[in-house]
């Protein structure tokens, strides 16, 4: 008869999470043993290193946070509504999962691909892949004839689902993000769309 597992890959994961949330970057292998009282020698025999434990944390906050947006999108039957609600869903899930948002803040994608763990490079290679197909096919259908701007509708799209609310809710990310932010997000992001209805 197998072994039953006492400590899942997702549970040591959440506990590197709360690890990140008590003790920031530099939180250790040994600080997420203590969390929830993981031994090391489980975590070590899940993860090879401390760098693959939380890139693979980094990864999973990610692609947590891509599956929320993609169910908010589409919920939504208009293209435009669908866009502006990725925008504003991604300020809401920084508030309501603030130890996930924290996490997404560990790495960058480049700096992964330059020198992240070898058995994580696929998935670090591919993380985006899928969001921002979905982030194209709406821009598209948002803007079927072309943009009028010098943006194509796929980077207008970028600029203003994806990097406007980024940059505005990252300040807040490890505190309280603010509720007011929410219709900030959604008029900026509305009126970056915009632009593309524009004539020259």
């Amino acid at each position: 008869m197998p072994s039953r597992t006492l400590h899942t890959t997702d549970a040591i994961l959440d506990a590197a999470c709360q690890a990140v949330v008590t003790h920031g970057r530099e939180a250790t292998i040994a600080e997420v043993g203590r969390t929830t009282g993981i031994p090391t020698g489980s975590i070590y025999h899940r993860f090879e290193s401390r760098h693959e434990l939380f890139v693979e944390l980094w990864l999973r906050s990610i692609q947590r946070l891509h599956s929320a947006l993609a169910a908010a999108a589409t919920a939504v039957a208009d293209p435009n509504e669908a866009l502006l609600t990725i925008a504003v869903e991604m300020v809401r899930y920084c508030r309501t999962h603030p130890a996930e948002a924290l996490a997404m803040t560990l790495y960058r994608q480049q700096a992964l691909l330059d020198a992240g763990p070898p058995r994580l490079s696929g998935d670090v290679a591919s993380l985006n892949a899928g969001f921002f197909t979905l982030l194209a096919t709406l821009a598209d259908r948002r803007f079927p004839d072309g943009t009028q701007g010098a943006l194509p509708a796929p980077q207008l799209a970028e600029v203003a689902i994806v990097q406007l609310p980024y940059g505005l809710v990252r300040p807040h990310v490890g505190a309280t993000v603010p509720d007011w932010l929410d219709d900030i997000v959604r008029a900026s992001a509305d009126s970056v769309l915009r632009l593309g209805d524009r004539t020259a």
